[in-house]
């Protein structure tokens, strides 16, 4: 079976998503820098509101006044309540957003990812070639597994590095096929 397809952008962020792809060691990873963001964040927090602290007790206190113009209240609100609020932001976007934007770097600077792969996947052997002329030919040995996700389908190395090939552009019955070719020489994940 032959067929050509392309990778999207939203495709590479989407595959590197996918569960089997990601190692022990990455999920460790990711906890343990989500709880070191997560200590920086207190400690952050902590300084600024002893910094909040420090300056209201060094402001002598005036008589209120009856009208405080909208100008000031917003200023001083920013300044009190606004570090409170990018702080965690930060530690959110950090957490959720860095990575898929990094993914998307990745695919942007990857100059084959912008063109047309050709995929011929026979009883024992899987060829693809990227647009450039270079190919990775090999027998079903030299293949972990496979995992299909989205119109995605995902070849895994036994060296760890991954393959990704795009369904979108195949009908059901090249799906089945292609489906079919995978499940008689790899294990699925």
């Amino acid at each position: 079976m032959e067929f050509t397809y392309r990778i999207s952008e939203a495709e590479y962020v989407r595959a590197s998503k996918l569960k089997p792809l990601r190692s022990a060691a990455a999920w460790v990873l990711k906890v343990v820098t989500g709880i070191v963001l997560f200590w920086i964040c207190v400690f952050v927090g902590l300084i600024l509101l002893w910094a909040l602290v420090q300056r209201s007790s060094a402001i002598p206190h005036q008589p209120p006044t009856n009208h405080v113009g909208a100008g000031k209240f917003l200023k001083a609100a920013l300044l009190n309540i606004g570090p409170f609020i990018l702080i965690p932001g930060s530690g959110i976007y950090l957490l959720f957003g860095l990575e898929p934007m990094l993914k998307r770097r990745e695919y942007r600077k990857d100059a084959r990812m912008q063109g047309i792969f050709t995929a011929t996947i026979g009883q024992h052997s899987i060829l693809i070639r990227d647009a450039s002329g270079t190919s990775s030919q090999a027998g079903e040995n030299s293949y972990e597994w496979w995992h299909e996700s989205k119109r995605l389908i995902v070849l895994r190395l036994r060296s760890g590095a991954h393959t990704i090939v795009s369904l979108a552009g195949l009908s059901d019955a090249q799906r089945a096929e292609l489906r079919n070719l995978l499940a008689a020489n790899l294990p699925k994940r």
